[in-house]
């Protein structure tokens, strides 16, 4: 049991410590051109100067902060983006290696770490998830989970236990 605990507490530290490097980052295949086969849907080939746009609209909307409304959508920020959502959802995939729900739960989830690592003890992890956007906190928990390995409560005791030996 401890060492699980242990490893887990060690999830918890590695989170803390890539938290600058979240999702909003730069593309990581910048240039690559995407290839279909015969078997595979065909995927529209973006211009560089349509990446750049896209890249240039949907990071002024992280910047505001969209994905924290609960009723954002993948063709509401393609229209904020002034794209459509084939273009949007493309860019995504190719740039981020991920789908957009993903996508949008991991800004999220960065978000609810940086509330988490400030406030401390100051938020309830059952309010949270309304302030990140989630419609359920059993969503954000399972979310939560997935890209960071231990759950909400988990991280918030470990941080907080960490205060006390700090």
């Amino acid at each position: 049991y401890k060492r699980r605990n242990e490893a887990y507490k060690q999830l918890v530290y590695q989170s803390i410590q890539h938290e600058n490097s979240s999702l909003v980052l730069i593309p990581e295949n910048e240039g690559e051109n995407a290839t279909s086969s015969e078997n595979e849907v065909k995927v529209i080939q973006l211009s560089e100067e349509q990446k750049k746009q896209i890249q240039e609209f949907l990071n002024k909307q992280i910047e505001l902060k969209v994905y924290l409304q609960s009723e954002i959508n993948i063709n509401r920020l393609a229209e904020l983006c002034i794209t459509n959502r084939t273009y949007l959802s493309q860019f995504i995939n190719e740039t981020y290696r991920t789908n957009f729900n993903t996508f949008i739960n991991k800004l999220r989830i960065d978000e609810a770490k940086r509330l988490l690592i400030e406030r401390k003890n100051d938020i309830q992890l059952k309010n949270l998830y309304l302030e990140l956007g989630f419609n359920t906190y059993n969503v954000f928990n399972e979310a939560f989970k997935k890209h960071v390995g231990v759950t909400p409560a988990f991280f918030v005791r470990t941080i907080n236990e960490d205060t006390l030996i700090n």
